[in-house]
């Protein structure tokens, strides 16, 4: 069970509602009874070290339509992670998770998040849209986009606040040339980072990106 908690597949219009885990692993907890734990002394046995690794929550492979609402994990590795589908979560939040963890971890798929929480760990990684975040101990970056040339930037991302993004995001930057110049590159600290007019990467350092553009 606490290894993957749900997991889904290809479907449509499905809907997970009210789901709480306080911790990744299971004991019993009694008051005077044999072989029962005393309640104060659990903590390290129901977060077990080992599936704070892998533990997650709710997986998705495929399906769509998918509503979550209402979930919660205490000590788990990952929250919500897509792999492909579509989802949108409302009120989804987690606490104490692994190392490297994420809230909600999407490697494709159209994912939305609504009234998200967290404490440690990381809010999210991969493509997808947050709204309404609260979040604690928040390890954030400035990232910065500049036009070297006849030309526009822009920048699409979550921001945790104005201009800077939280470590482990997704953001992409995007050029756009004017009808007189061409896109040539992107530089940070005039190091060509990409050559792709719209470039998306993981924050993990403050950053000011360049977009290169030459007059035609």
């Amino acid at each position: 069970f606490f290894d993957h908690a749900i997991k889904l597949g290809e479907g449509r219009n499905g809907r997970i509602e009210g789901v709480l885990s306080n911790g990744n692993a299971v004991t019993r907890v009694g008051y005077q009874q044999p072989y029962w734990m005393n309640e104060s002394d659990i903590f390290e046995l129901v977060i077990d070290k080992y599936m704070r690794k892998t533990a997650t929550i709710v997986t998705v492979h495929g399906a769509t339509g998918l509503t979550l609402l209402n979930v919660f994990a205490y000590g788990f590795h990952d929250g919500l992670v897509v792999n492909s589908g579509q989802v949108d979560a409302f009120n989804l939040g987690t606490d104490n998770l692994g190392t490297d963890g994420y809230t909600v971890k999407v490697v494709g798929g159209d994912v939305e998040a609504t009234n998200l929480a967290r404490y440690n760990g990381a809010t999210s990684t991969g493509p997808v849209v947050l709204r309404n975040v609260m979040v604690i101990d928040v390890v954030q970056r400035s990232i910065a986009v500049t036009a070297n040339g006849p030309g526009s930037v822009s920048i699409v991302g979550n921001e945790s606040e104005p201009g800077t993004y939280e470590v482990g995001a997704q953001v992409t930057v995007t050029a756009t040339p004017s009808s007189d110049s061409v896109f040539r590159d992107w530089t940070v600290d005039g190091a060509v980072v990409s050559a792709e007019a719209s470039y998306s990467f993981t924050v993990a350092t403050d950053q000011v990106l360049t977009a290169n553009f030459t007059a035609t």
